[in-house]
């Protein structure tokens, strides 16, 4: 358990984003990502790869186009990093919602592990609560988590971006 046990709420974790990109907004990398933007969304994801430990991707939109996400933690509201389009005009592609992503998997079989050919049937699915991420070959950036879906005794990784794995691989490629 962590001792930090309470997570910042939503709101919290948006002006901790705003306040952390504030110095970003006059570089050159991040002048068309922030230019008029501000946070509107929030989504919690926990890591995998640490006990406790989880993370809020803030979005930033400027003109109804989601131009900027940054990292903040759950537990202190510290911003961590930002990413955001390099073109103005452009907008940074959105991420696959939940539904979505237990529709892909729907009359399809495990591709990987000791299960490999079993079919799936989006019914008999589970879904994790939050998006998960850890560093691994199939998401080296927390800006791309996963949704962690059960199948049996096994889980299938649907990246937010849409790509679905049956496995992560971690360690030392």
């Amino acid at each position: 358990m962590n001792d930090r046990a309470i997570l910042i709420g939503p709101d919290h974790a948006k002006r901790a984003a705003a306040a952390g990109v504030l110095e970003l907004r006059s570089s050159t990398r991040f002048r068309s990502a922030l230019n008029g933007a501000s946070p509107v969304s929030t989504l919690l994801v926990e890591r995998l790869d640490r006990t406790d430990s989880f993370y809020y991707i803030v979005s930033f939109e400027s003109k109804s186009k989601e131009t900027a996400r940054a990292i903040v933690d759950a537990f202190s509201g510290e911003f961590d990093e930002a990413t955001g389009i390099e073109k103005a005009g452009s907008a940074l592609r959105p991420f696959l919602p939940p539904a979505r992503a237990m529709a892909m998997l729907d009359n399809t079989c495990l591709e990987a592990g000791r299960y490999r050919g079993r079919p799936i049937r989006a019914s008999m699915v589970g879904q994790h609560p939050l998006p998960v991420w850890q560093p691994c070959r199939e998401s080296s950036s927390a800006f791309l988590p996963f949704y962690q879906l059960s199948v049996g005794a096994h889980f299938v990784y649907v990246r937010l971006d849409g790509r679905r794995f049956d496995e992560l691989t971690t360690g030392p490629v």
